[in-house]
């Protein structure tokens, strides 16, 4: 058992103890957890076209990653990423905050742990703060060598700066018009109790706006 230089993405699903406490939500909450699993033995990583990925369930959160030298890691972890956000917003109203960090650590199907995972998860606790996926510049920069020249320009602007200064994924780079109204409808029909949920729906709400007018002035 040996340490291996990673890209890690640690991912906590925001709501999702609230899921916990409704027992008529069991069924879902199982769906959820499994996911990693599910994409593990079918043929979505496939089609995809994503290879060489780990993952696993850890309560509430989740952890992916590829070895850096692996071709295309960072393509492929970043797509991986923004389908899952979609299809949690999407199917299930849940948000996603985490952290992507290079790091060494020791990943296989049972086990993950080592410094590059505590990095990730110290990137999406102490970081994020809001419903975003975040890295460190140096790291993006040295996880898009494996990527082709084309593949690292289309990384480079799925990756934006955020008022901190830090980079995050936008995971709706790619999305439909549709898409993104589905995402924003889903999002306002949530009523929240606690005004710090209520603070990072509404972010995800102004940046899927913010998205929506982008694709307007495209056409």
């Amino acid at each position: 058992m040996k340490y291996e230089e990673r890209i890690i993405a640690f991912i906590d699903i925001l709501g999702f103890k609230n899921l916990v406490n409704n027992d008529l939500m069991c069924e879902d909450i199982g769906a959820i957890l499994k996911l990693p699993y599910v994409l593990r033995q079918g043929d979505m990583l496939k089609r995809l076209k994503i290879t060489g990925m780990m993952m696993t369930s850890i309560s509430d959160s989740l952890v992916f990653s590829i070895g850096l030298k692996e071709r295309g890691a960072m393509n492929k972890i970043t797509k991986l990423l923004s389908v899952f956000s979609q299809t949690l917003l999407a199917q299930y109203s849940l948000l996603l905050r985490g952290g992507i960090a290079v790091g060494k650590i020791y990943h296989d199907n049972d086990i993950v742990y080592g410094p590059g995972l505590v990095k990730a998860y110290e990137l999406e606790s102490k970081i994020a703060i809001f419903p975003r996926i975040v890295i460190e510049r140096s790291d993006f920069e040295s996880s898009i060598l494996s990527c082709s020249t084309p593949s690292q320009l289309t990384l480079r602007k799925e990756y934006v700066s955020g008022d901190d200064c830090i980079l995050m994924l936008d995971c709706f780079h790619y999305t439909s018009q549709e898409k993104l109204k589905l995402c924003r409808f889903k999002l306002e029909q949530i009523e929240a109790s606690d005004l710090r949920v209520q603070q990072k729906i509404n972010w995800m709400i102004t940046m899927i706006s913010t998205k929506l007018k982008e694709k307007a002035i495209n056409l």
